[in-house]
């Protein structure tokens, strides 16, 4: 079961997905607003850090 003989076998499945996976990708294009962009990770609060971080300024400050 060598999936790499699949499609070298089977071209019709592939040349099925072709278009349905355009059809898929234009109806994203043409519909933006249904798929919005992807929103960037919210970045951790930098007025509290952490007590470890804290200990090691303080270490790197003192030596």
């Amino acid at each position: 079961m060598s999936h790499r003989g699949v499609p070298t076998m089977r071209p019709e499945p592939n040349s099925q997905l072709g278009p349905a996976i355009l059809a898929t990708c234009i109806a994203h294009y043409t519909r933006p607003h249904i798929s919005p962009p992807p929103q960037p990770p919210p970045s951790p609060p930098k007025t509290s850090p952490t007590p470890e971080h804290r200990q090691g300024v303080q270490e790197d400050g003192d030596g």
